[in-house]
């Protein structure tokens, strides 16, 4: 792995160099650590493993025991893998069918837990931490993230949302919310969200209802989930399934493409930048972006955020048309909730 070489920044200073460096407002991608900052037991997969109803998914249950881990996209990816080896040796027989029929109910299973967990409604996170996390997203635009969950979007609603800076893309169409495509989107859900559902080919995104019984978002989302609809939700294992399905997508090919099309610096806080986000990455080498800054949580120098720096200087070396600079900062220093 790459040797410690270079300064870890204060947040306030990463900002300032940035600016110094181009003018406008950088973009920012949020990882699942932007979430876990909020609350570490509800928003690790550790926290969601626990919240896991397995039901008739027991011999899944006990597939993290063998393997040793709470993380369920690294368990899709190896009964992914799984399933892929027994078609071959048993000629698409049964038993890779059952290893796949097994894979969508752990990513129904995910979904749910996320859903069981996650703050009730609006009203239940702190306003004063949703105005820090504001403050942090002000600094920003556009915005792209990797998380499923709707802290990001009540953060916004209360306190920063804002028509143009924010703007994700949905209007109201008799009487739903609905997605299209236009120019100027800076709020991108890169791998879905809970709040968004495919209703044929239309995607909606859920909303607080006035009236009736079912008027929270989560009230609505488990609803919808109960109902036998899923979210716009990416959790496969690998990074060629997550690209497949980010490809069958119009509202995820499109946030895809604007990740491609930036110019602007970019800001990477709270991911992890691991083999089955290598799209992410692949994205961001595409790009015009010159100057990257990456969050590291905790000591520069663990095994964690050596992988971290391994893979921001890969796509370093890979870029070939416009050079691709990266700087890191303390996570910690930025102030989030």
């Amino acid at each position: 792995m790459t040797p410690i070489f270079m300064d870890v920044m204060d947040f306030i200073e990463a900002i300032n160099l940035s600016k110094k460096l181009n003018g406008d407002d950088p973009a920012v991608l949020l990882g699942n650590g932007f979430s876990i900052a909020y609350d570490r037991q509800i928003f690790s997969y550790a926290a969601l493993f626990r919240a896991v109803d397995w039901g008739e998914g027991d011999r899944i249950r006990r597939l993290f025991d063998q393997i040793g881990t709470w993380d369920f996209e690294l368990v899709i990816r190896k009964m992914d893998a799984a399933a892929d080896v027994i078609e071959i040796y048993q000629d698409g027989g049964c038993l890779a069918a059952d290893v796949r029929w097994d894979v969508d109910l752990l990513k129904n299973a995910l979904i749910n837990a996320i859903s069981r967990t996650h703050p009730d409604n609006i009203f239940s996170v702190d306003q004063s931490r949703m105005r820090r996390t504001v403050k942090f997203l002000r600094r920003f635009s556009p915005v792209f993230t990797l998380n499923y969950d709707l802290l990001l979007y009540w953060a916004l609603v209360t306190y920063g949302f804002d028509s143009q800076r924010f703007s994700d893309g949905f209007h109201d169409v008799d009487g739903a919310l609905q997605w299209s495509d236009f120019k100027n989107q800076k709020l991108l859900y890169m791998h879905g969200a809970l709040h968004l559902f495919q209703n044929q080919d239309r995607l909606e995104k859920v909303r607080y209802q006035k009236g009736g019984t079912v008027r929270t978002l989560l009230e609505q989302i488990v609803k919808r989930i109960a109902e036998g609809h899923a979210p716009l939700f990416v959790c496969e294992g690998t990074n060629e399934r997550k690209r497949r399905h980010i490809d069958s997508s119009r509202y995820l090919s499109y946030c895809y493409h604007e990740l491609q099309s930036l110019s602007s610096n970019l800001f990477i806080h709270g991911c992890s930048l691991g083999a089955a986000d290598r799209h992410i990455l692949d994205g961001i080498r595409a790009s015009n972006v010159s100057h990257v800054f990456v969050s590291l949580h905790g000591d520069p120098d663990s095994e964690h955020n050596r992988a971290i720096i391994d893979a921001i200087v890969e796509v370093c070396k890979m870029r070939t048309r416009v050079s691709l600079q990266a700087h890191f900062y303390d996570s910690g220093s930025a102030g989030l909730w």
